[in-house]
């Protein structure tokens, strides 16, 4: 099979403007585990920045730190090969635990005005990003959920007890990080709430930065920030909800996941958008596994093994806060019958009943 060029990019998930937040009891089986929350809103699509980086590649077999497994699909004579967190669920039950640290962010803005990340802290560590709830999976943490889901059919069989878990989590040094006056801003939105806009320009070398002073490479590192909505150089185009991304830095790997709690939920709801790029990460932790082109409607075009991005405005309510849909392997591959439970391409399974079109 020919062998497809593999680029290296930033994945980032772009929300333009949220128009309507509607709450959905789903019957069965599902609304036992949870609610399902319904948005619909347009898209701001920003491209992955796609960059052959050839030594990046090299690097990995190296400077890879994280438990990780890697195998391979082929779709119309391509061979796409992708590294997922964890083992291969195939090859029978294992637990997999990552080490988590967490940096509390305080963004500082030129008239003075403070959003301090430890406001938050105990909402994320209280969540089932890292403990356990009921999901249609089983009672677990969110990303096993969806880890166990979407190869649902080797956990149901011969790989009952595998697992992808986050530790305990470490709450490391406050971060203050004084944005410029030309790369951010304060503003009260519609119901009086205090928010920040910051460039993503500015902001995105600042996160790299901390993630390798932090010296953990086999550790995932989550900001912690609140009310921050992002753009990219145009203050009118917002907002980016949230990045996972991954550094080369003196031969070793460093890879984090970044999305700010949203309180005012102006374009998120509380965890929703870090659920997304968490459960990306585990997907692609260093973000460079490609797959065929597909195109989601409120996404548009991309051809990376991006779970969250064709899933972006569906989510679901468990004890109080969001927790984004996200779509299985099987789409990304084209496999029909779907390895996923219950042969679902999505987590929801209201999403998707096929593989994607091209584009």
């Amino acid at each position: 099979m020919k062998q497809k060029n593999i680029l290296m990019h930033m994945t980032v998930l772009a929300l333009l403007l949220l128009c309507v937040l509607s709450l959905m009891p789903v019957s069965g089986q599902l609304s036992q585990a949870h609610a399902q929350t319904s948005k619909r809103h347009s898209i701001n699509y920003h491209p992955h920045k796609a960059v052959s980086q050839p030594s990046r590649l090299a690097a990995l077999a190296t400077a890879a730190s994280l438990p990780t497994w890697s195998s391979s699909f082929s779709y119309q004579g391509l061979n796409y090969s992708y590294t997922m967190i964890g083992t291969n669920p195939a090859n029978g039950s294992a637990k997999t635990i990552v080490a988590v640290d967490i940096i509390p962010l305080i963004f500082t803005f030129s008239d003075g005005t403070q959003l301090d990340g430890n406001t938050v802290l105990k909402q994320i560590t209280g969540s089932a990003l890292f403990r356990r709830a009921q999901f249609i999976t089983g009672n677990t943490q969110y990303m096993d959920a969806i880890q166990r889901g979407q190869f649902w059919s080797s956990v149901s069989t011969k790989s009952p007890n595998y697992h992808v878990l986050l530790g305990k989590p470490t709450i490391k040094a406050t971060q203050t990080l004084t944005v410029p006056a030309n790369a951010g801003y304060i503003k009260k939105d519609a119901n009086n709430n205090t928010v920040g806009y910051v460039d993503v320009n500015w902001f995105n070398p600042q996160a790299d930065s901390l993630v390798v002073k932090n010296d953990a490479p086999n550790h995932l590192v989550i900001f912690s920030a609140v009310n921050i909505y992002q753009y990219s150089g145009d203050p009118n185009q917002c907002c980016i909800g949230g990045f996972h991304n991954a550094v080369l830095s003196n031969g070793q790997f460093f890879t984090y996941a970044y999305a700010s709690y949203d309180q005012a939920g102006d374009v998120f709801t509380n965890i929703n958008g870090l659920t997304h790029e968490i459960a990306e990460w585990a997907n692609d932790p260093y973000v460079n596994n490609e797959t065929p082109n597909w195109y989601a409607t409120n996404y548009g075009c991309s051809n990376y093994l991006e779970v969250g991005d064709p899933a972006v405005g569906k989510d679901f309510v468990l004890n109080g806060l969001n927790y984004q849909d996200e779509v299985y392997f099987s789409w990304f591959a084209h496999e029909n019958p779907s390895q996923g439970y219950n042969g679902q391409y999505d987590y929801l399974g209201t999403l998707y009943t096929s593989p994607p079109a091209g584009c």
